[in-house]
């Protein structure tokens, strides 16, 4: 069994310029850090950093497990949006309805969502819900990489 925090961030979200920066943590059974990772995106927003951090966890778990067809794997965050559209199956609408939301209008993030769906459907994977900055060291941790994966310049070599 794999526990996995994720989380997303974004500085400036919403307004020219912003950057964000998306992390995740991979522990075994023993509640030990086995990988973590981030990165960092430009003109983003923070609902792309949560989905993003999500979706590049899975991949991860996934790549991890390739030579096993049975593995389980617990996947937390934050973001209610996200953990909402799993557990009400808001995709399945979405697909239906040729990507568009219930106000008719084009679902934002499409091409992060068509990747993510195939984790929501494949019951290894769980999706489970966290408060965001509580008294939760894994989840603290995700969100300090995240925050720092926004605020990093790539341009900058140091």
């Amino acid at each position: 069994m794999f526990k996995v925090y994720t989380d997303g961030a974004c500085k400036k979200n919403g307004k020219a310029g912003a950057k964000g920066g998306w992390a995740y943590g991979i522990y075994d059974e023993d509640n030990t850090l086995m990988l973590a990772h981030s990165g960092h995106e430009e003109d983003t927003t923070n609902q792309r950093m949560e989905i993003t951090a999500i979706l590049e966890a899975c991949k991860m778990v996934q790549l991890l497990n390739k030579d096993k067809a049975i593995f389980a794997c617990d996947i937390h965050s934050d973001s209610a949006y996200c953990i909402r559209c799993y557990a009400e199956k808001w995709y399945d609408r979405w697909e239906s309805n040729g990507w568009k939301t219930a106000n008719r209008e084009k679902v934002k993030n499409r091409e992060l969502w068509e990747e993510l769906v195939p984790f929501f459907k494949d019951p290894r994977f769980h999706f489970i819900k966290v408060r965001g900055h509580a008294d939760c060291d894994e989840n603290n941790f995700v969100d300090e990489l995240a925050q720092r994966a926004a605020v990093i310049d790539p341009e900058d070599d140091d």
